[in-house]
């Protein structure tokens, strides 16, 4: 948005495939088409973290 604003343009609305987390306003029409959850938990009380286990990174970024 501040880059279509900055070239003088005007943000009509915003389009997202999959939106994670919470729901954020961003002051104009949007419309997501898959609303996931992702829970975010402090160290203390993170389930994975009180068993021990390592910390998963998926996706194609994280490829070896």
């Amino acid at each position: 948005m501040e880059l279509v604003e900055s070239k003088g343009g005007v943000t009509a609305g915003l389009g997202a495939i999959i939106e994670r987390g919470e729901d954020r306003d961003f002051g104009v029409p949007k419309k997501v088409l898959l609303r996931l959850e992702a829970p975010v938990w402090e160290p203390d009380a993170c389930p994975l973290c009180r068993e021990g286990l390592e910390l998963e990174a998926p996706g194609s970024r994280h490829l070896t």
